[in-house]
């Protein structure tokens, strides 16, 4: 009988599994741990938005900034035109033209460099729209034989001709997150005096979104590393009224843009958001 109990000893006292609650503990264990690695990893991530989305920005705002100075360059060198086409007749081809030179002298009462710094702002408005509105619907003399008013310069073809071949008339609610980034890459790939740079030159590929359009195709907007529209400031001024050079801006993590971009200060409902806004340098 001792022998038969001696056998059976050790049989009775092994462990061949867990009870249930240490794999309730063990389980609790490796959740606490996998929460703690993903905070980790997407503090990483991040990070390195964070860092991508600048080197984006870095890089579109010194391309602004770039052809920004030549169109300034070229509009205070250059006559300002009595005679300046802004519309052709679709029927008969008929051309109308304007006198911009006598416009702006009349706006600033004869005063000439008053007249030539509008000049300037016009010409920079025309290569830099901020909405399709700018672009498709300008303010233009309504008639040939108009010659009293203050109006816009006629857009670049090359803009016209792409938005509305996307099936564009103007702006809308629907497009008017994405306007300012989609209107800043045609200006930055058309370029003053033909030095617009691609999108691979520019080196920003992978900072490329887009939207479907009314004509079928896909509108290009550049975007942070969050996929969020950035949009750039044509005429900011510090806090202190100081002009500052044009700048891109990304709204951040949050995906709020709490920046007045033309101003750097925090909007009245966007004092939290404009936290994590990120700019170009300027």
């Amino acid at each position: 009988m001792r022998a038969a109990e001696d056998h059976r000893g050790p049989g009775r006292n092994s462990r061949p599994g867990f009870t249930l609650i240490e794999l309730l503990v063990v389980i609790a264990i490796i959740g606490v741990l996998m929460l703690l690695s993903a905070g980790a990893v997407f503090k990483v991530l991040g990070t390195q938005y964070i860092s991508n989305t600048r080197t984006t920005l870095q890089k579109v705002g010194s391309q602004l900034n770039k052809q920004w100075k030549a169109v300034t360059e070229r509009a205070t060198k250059e006559p300002i035109p009595s005679n300046q086409l802004y519309m052709k007749d679709p029927k008969t081809g008929a051309g109308y033209y304007y006198d911009y030179n006598s416009m702006v002298l009349r706006a600033t009462n004869g005063d000439a460099i008053r007249a030539r710094t509008l000049w300037v702002s016009l010409r920079q408005k025309q290569v830099f729209p901020m909405t399709f509105d700018e672009v498709l619907k300008p303010s233009l003399p309504p008639s040939p034989t108009t010659q009293v008013g203050f109006y816009d310069l006629p857009p670049p073809p090359g803009y016209v001709s792409t938005l509305q071949g996307l099936g564009f008339t103007g702006s809308s609610a629907a497009t008017q997150p994405y306007e300012a980034a989609a209107c800043l890459l045609l200006a930055l790939q058309r370029g003053e005096g033909g030095g617009g740079v691609s999108v691979e030159d520019l080196g920003v590929s992978s900072s490329i979104g887009s939207i479907p359009t009314p004509a079928g195709g896909r509108l290009q907007f550049l975007a942070d590393s969050w996929g969020t529209p950035v949009t750039f400031a044509r005429w900011p001024t510090s806090p202190t009224g100081v002009v500052l050079t044009p700048y891109v801006v990304s709204a951040g993590p949050d995906k709020q843009l709490g920046l007045d971009p033309n101003t750097l200060l925090p909007t009245a409902q966007g004092a939290l958001a404009a936290n994590d806004n990120i700019t170009s340098p300027h």
